[in-house]
């Protein structure tokens, strides 16, 4: 059985919103910070001699922003990696902005922008996948929204391999909902340069859904594979996908975190075929526990854990972790937690220590870094 150990924090000003991504061993936060504009800002974790600390980098300001999603492109060892922050406007339109970032986190570039249509609620993800010719290294990402008629809008944007510009490709309505609030990629191995994207959130009619689409890898085409639904869910979904099995990348586990309409945590575990099969969503496993009051956040540790975030009953951060595999399903593990929050992102650390960094809004509402070691 494993622990969560806290490591190290550390904290900054103001923040209404937040997300967090991990740019190899850099964790990127994107805030709405006190003023409510977008602030980029960089944190990378030192160890020195096992006494870990927290380091804020390089950051990047940019106008106006709400509803505020980021991801990371696939470096295939180019550097600086390049970040992407998709929100809504000023204007209540969703943009775009992508940034730069050097190795040791202590430069942010803003690079290119692009603006879509009127929106709320936003998703982004990378089309994780490269064209056979490897002497091509166009990037692409896609964004999912709900639209201004209340539906899913799915839109593929190419960018330049250094991030200077973005080019919005193909655009695709999908079925009226109330929220989308996560999004994950994996390579379909089936078709060697698309990628399989996976929408999660949910439907007008209050359902959770998970809806996959095949995109090509800049982004010029999309395809809807498979669509599956299930019960009634409150709004707060968060999602993450996990590579399982001995076929590396044709198998996905993805990890659906929900609250149900009683105010209970419920994790169910899907599988999905990314190879020559149907790419189906077979919904695998189910664990609840516990009860937590607004937004939810999962993140995936080393492929076989899975950690749910979230706020509890008494307003703390509470962590909850199983472990997951194909033969045992969904073993829990514990809850660990901190102090009073108001809201919580995400993401797993990739570095020598298996473990996860927690970005929350606390109490007092200012932005902090926690960084957790898995122990076993």
């Amino acid at each position: 059985m494993g622990k969560l150990v806290r490591i190290a924090s550390a904290t900054a000003g103001p923040i209404e919103q937040i997300a967090v991504v991990q740019a190899g061993s850099l964790s990127v936060t994107a805030i709405r910070n006190g003023a409510g504009n977008l602030e980029v800002i960089v944190w990378s974790v030192l160890d020195e001699g096992g006494t870990h600390t927290f380091v804020r980098g390089g950051q990047g300001i940019a106008g106006v922003a709400s509803d505020i999603s980021i991801t990371v492109m696939p470096t295939d060892n180019i550097y600086p990696y390049v970040v992407v922050t998709a929100f809504r406007n000023g204007s209540g339109l969703l943009e775009l902005i992508s940034w730069e970032i050097t190795p040791d986190g202590k430069t942010v570039k803003r690079s290119g922008t692009a603006v879509g249509s009127a929106m709320s609620r936003v998703a982004i993800a990378p089309i994780d996948v490269a064209p056979l010719n490897e002497n091509i290294h166009l990037r692409a990402v896609a964004t999912a929204v709900r639209n201004a008629d209340g539906r899913l809008e799915v839109t593929t944007w190419q960018m330049a391999n250094d991030g200077e510009s973005i080019t919005r490709e193909k655009t695709v309505i999908g079925n009226p909902i109330t929220a989308v609030c996560a999004l994950s990629a994996g390579v379909n191995a089936g078709a060697l340069e698309s990628s399989t994207v996976t929408f999660v959130g949910q439907l007008a009619d209050g359902h959770l859904f998970l809806n996959s689409w095949a995109v090509a890898w800049n982004g010029t085409t999309i395809s809807e594979l498979t669509q599956t639904t299930a019960g009634q869910i409150t709004g707060a979904v968060a999602a993450k996908v996990a590579s399982i099995g001995e076929a590396i990348d044709e198998t996905a586990a993805i990890a659906s975190v929900v609250s149900s309409p009683d105010g209970t945590l419920k994790l169910i575990v899907w599988t999905q075929d990314l190879g020559y099969g149907d790419w189906a969503l077979v919904r695998v496993t189910d664990a609840s526990g516990g009860s937590y009051l607004g937004d939810l956040a999962i993140g995936a540790v080393g492929g076989q854990r899975f950690v749910i975030g979230g706020r509890d009953s008494e307003g703390n951060l509470a962590l909850r972790m199983w472990q997951y595999g194909t033969s045992t399903g969904l073993v829990y593990e514990g809850s660990f937690g901190a102090g009073a929050i108001t809201s919580v992102a995400m993401d797993i650390v990739q570095s020598s220590l298996p473990g996860l960094v927690t970005a929350v809004r606390t109490g007092a509402g200012n932005l902090e870094m926690i960084a957790w070691e898995v122990v076993e």
